[in-house]
């Protein structure tokens, strides 16, 4: 932010005046001083000079260096926020990982096991920031990352604790909606008069944007009769994001997969 100084050389050229006579009576003295001069506030004394302080008193002022901005949830990241990496891997070439968090604190998190048997995992869950890094909620794996910097989240160990290692723990922010995208599978219906989507490892509902695939399964669900309209099993892939008042959206790009009477496994 540019701040406006004003010009304060005519107000302080009387003082500048004497500090100048009295110079070499202080010089003779064997003092050393400095003619200071300071911009003068409202009510204040424009002649008034401050004391001279003796070299013998005269400390050292140390400079006054401002802290590091702290990363707090508000300013490192827009949400929906994303970050890529591929981290380590004990029997595999890697885990090409995507972690996407919420505005709702609703994270999704893709593990693709890279290697000959390659396949891939999704996580949804809860995450919360506590002490600079980002936690993710899980009763069957403890997962958490140091934010590091407003662009990169480190991987912990199950303890909590950064990974002694030099090998690269480390997820990197993206930017761009499109790498927000990745496949859920879930049971579709309807809570009230909105289409939603629960994940089913998670029990985490998605509402549904009016996207063209979307509507293609509303209208496939309202054909369904009796047992079927309660269990319409839907694998797709979409834009994950958050909504107005703060709620989990989905935006379906395509259908995977679309089971009757099907159950979450």
């Amino acid at each position: 932010m540019n701040t406006a100084i004003r010009n304060r050389a005519t107000a302080n050229r009387r003082p500048l005046y004497l500090a100048l006579l009295l110079c070499p009576a202080l010089l003779l003295a064997g003092c050393q001083s400095t003619a200071q001069v300071g911009s003068t506030t409202s009510g204040q004394n424009p002649q008034a000079m401050p004391p001279v302080a003796s070299a013998q008193s005269a400390q050292p002022v140390k400079p006054v260096v401002a802290p590091a901005p702290a990363v707090t949830l508000g300013t490192p990241w827009n949400m929906p926020a994303s970050f890529n990496g591929t981290l380590p891997c004990a029997d595999c070439e890697g885990i090409a990982t995507h972690l996407i968090l919420l505005a709702s604190h609703t994270y999704v998190l893709q593990e693709t096991y890279l290697g000959i048997e390659s396949h891939t995992t999704t996580q949804v869950g809860s995450w919360r920031y506590e002490d600079y890094r980002v936690l993710l909620d899980n009763p069957q794996r403890k997962l958490g990352y140091a934010v590091t910097s407003n662009h990169t989240l480190h991987q912990l160990d199950q303890d909590g604790q950064p990974i002694d290692s030099k090998q690269n723990y480390s997820l990197t922010l993206n930017q761009g909606d499109e790498d927000n995208a990745l496949p859920l599978k879930g049971i579709f219906s309807y809570q009230g008069d909105i289409a939603v989507l629960k994940e089913c490892s998670s029990g985490k509902v998605f509402q549904l944007t009016a996207t063209p695939e979307a509507l293609n399964l509303q209208n496939m669900y309202k054909k369904l009769q009796g047992k079927d309209k309660e269990a319409l099993l839907a694998e797709v892939s979409g834009l994950l994001g958050s909504g107005d008042k703060g709620q989990d959206v989905l935006d379906i790009e395509h259908v995977q997969k679309l089971t009757t009477a099907g159950k979450c496994q």
